[in-house]
């Protein structure tokens, strides 16, 4: 995970720690699994702070680390990459929150992206609480109860794929410039790029760029 990312950060001078939570499960429980490995690093580095940089969920464990575990002094910035701050449709659909002719494209989602990464079912538990997490409603409130600590500095970039996608008009308030093309789709994330609107509403197969702002959006 984060391939190749931990080794520039270390020739550029930079100590790099990498945490270990479930790679399927609700943000609580991978919050509780990520407090005790920050207060490693900490003791370990001697450091008063960390910056965490989080992908995907992981922005949501971290910003609970920050907002319910009482981390604000610990943490001097979040930077989130691709993390759903307003949950995405995906995790709605497979939960059964959405209506309409939705199955095929959420059966080949699960099938495809299951496989991938975990090489199970859409049947383990663990799976269904991590969508919930990441779920609309379940995002909506969060958000009300868990606001931003004054003492961070929050950043946040999203990722959008399709190769004649623009990035607009949702990208047009990033800080850094527009990429001119989104990736190229990877076959396990085509269901869900088309399913959250593929070129006409820029995603990346997971989480719309607008669900991933968060804080300074930084592109």
């Amino acid at each position: 995970y984060f391939y190749g990312i931990p080794m520039m950060l270390r020739e550029n001078g930079y100590g790099a720690h990498i945490t270990v939570t479930d790679p399927f499960n609700s943000s609580v429980v991978r919050t509780d699994q990520l407090v005790p490995q920050i207060d490693q690093i900490l003791a370990c580095t001697c450091s008063e702070k960390v910056n965490l940089i989080a992908h995907s969920q992981g922005g949501i464990d971290a910003r609970l680390l920050i907002s319910d575990r009482g981390y604000g002094h610990r943490v001097a910035s979040l930077t989130t990459i691709s993390s759903p701050h307003r949950g995405t449709a995906i995790a709605d659909a497979l939960l059964g929150l959405t209506n309409g002719p939705i199955d095929g494209l959420v059966d080949g989602f699960v099938d495809a992206f299951t496989g991938l990464v975990w090489g199970e079912s859409n049947e383990d538990p663990n799976l269904r609480v991590a969508m919930m997490s990441c779920s609309r409603p379940a995002m909506a409130e969060f958000n009300e109860i868990h606001q931003n600590d004054e003492r961070v500095s929050y950043y946040s970039y999203a990722g959008f794929s399709g190769r004649f996608a623009d990035g607009r008009p949702e990208c047009e308030d990033s800080e850094l410039p527009i990429p001119r093309h989104g990736d190229t789709v990877a076959p396990e994330f085509l269901a869900g790029f088309l399913y959250l609107g593929g070129i006409t509403s820029a995603n990346d197969g997971l989480v719309p760029v607008e669900s991933a702002k968060w804080g300074r959006f930084m592109g």
